[in-house]
């Protein structure tokens, strides 16, 4: 009995260090250890019963645990916790020139819906607003998702459907 309470006390402490220190081997060796508490339990228990008492403790103390572990996560000052607040300096997502809007331009690679356009002179990703557009075809851009511009042709004659 006093390895299952060992591999016990061992699982619940790595999966408690599997929430400062991220990345899923140590959670995944805590639940091992844990499983294997309870395999060396049922082999050593002289009832069901009693089998089925220390699954249902195995089962608060890992509830019990999540629960006060990401209640101090949360009263962790910001300087001690390894989770962002906010964008870090310099590390941005990419994303389009807002002044492209309403710009035209012409395809230079189909967009069949993604390919590239020009645009003053400049080349970029576009994707179009669902329509297959032709290298040439006159377009205009209307938006954008990350680095993409999102364009719609300008004739309706531009689209091949």
């Amino acid at each position: 009995m006093t390895l299952a309470v060992v591999l016990l006390v061992l699982g619940l402490l790595l999966i408690f260090l599997e929430f400062y220190f991220p990345g899923a081997i140590i959670g995944t060796g805590g639940a091992i250890m844990i499983l294997a508490s309870i395999i060396i339990f049922a082999q050593q228990a002289a009832s069901s019963a009693a089998v089925f008492a220390y699954i249902l403790f195995v089962a608060v103390m890992i509830g019990l645990l999540i629960r006060y572990t990401l209640r101090r996560i949360r009263k962790t000052a910001k300087e001690g916790t390894i989770y962002l607040e906010s964008d870090e300096a310099g590390f941005t997502a990419s994303h389009f020139d807002r002044t492209l809007i309403g710009r035209e331009g012409v395809v230079t690679a189909d967009l069949k819906p993604a390919g590239h356009i020009a645009v003053a002179g400049h080349h970029y990703q576009a994707s179009s607003e669902g329509s297959y557009l032709v290298k040439g075809a006159p377009i205009v851009v209307i938006g954008g998702r990350g680095a993409y511009l999102i364009v719609k042709p300008l004739k309706k004659d531009a689209t091949h459907d």
